[in-house]
């Protein structure tokens, strides 16, 4: 008799310069030390939105579409210039980018409008 279980993986993110930040997914609440370090355990193979928080609200909540697809990864978070926040995959040196937050609540994306701009407009219902 042979017994089956689904495999379990995890995800390692390390902040590029040393600070705390917490991840959330779904109700569980992950932190990373003072120096930036994470490992998510116990994974599924499926995919995860990841909402990333920094200590103060020194940025904007961040929130990322990974997905696990049967293997473990490792990230690094960083901020890149003019593009936003982003988690650089270690192993594939691809990079997943932040949801961007006005396309997920129905807002028009506009440059010369900040995010924050367009969901207080949406939330006073004064365009």
């Amino acid at each position: 008799m042979a017994g089956f279980s689904q495999k379990q993986y995890f995800v390692y993110i390390q902040a590029e310069t040393p600070q705390p930040f917490v991840v959330k997914i779904d109700e569980k609440v992950y932190s990373a030390d003072a120096a930036g370090y994470l490992i998510l355990p116990k994974l599924k193979d499926t995919s995860y939105i990841f909402k990333i928080t920094f200590a103060q609200n020194k940025w904007p909540e961040q929130q990322f579409s990974v997905s696990i697809r049967s293997r473990d990864h490792g990230f690094l978070l960083k901020q890149f210039d003019g593009k936003g926040w982003g988690l650089f995959d270690l192993q594939s040196l691809s990079v997943v980018m932040a949801d961007d937050p006005a396309k997920d609540k129905g807002l028009k994306s506009n440059p010369d409008i900040s995010v924050f701009t367009a969901i207080l407009s949406r939330a006073a219902n004064d365009p």
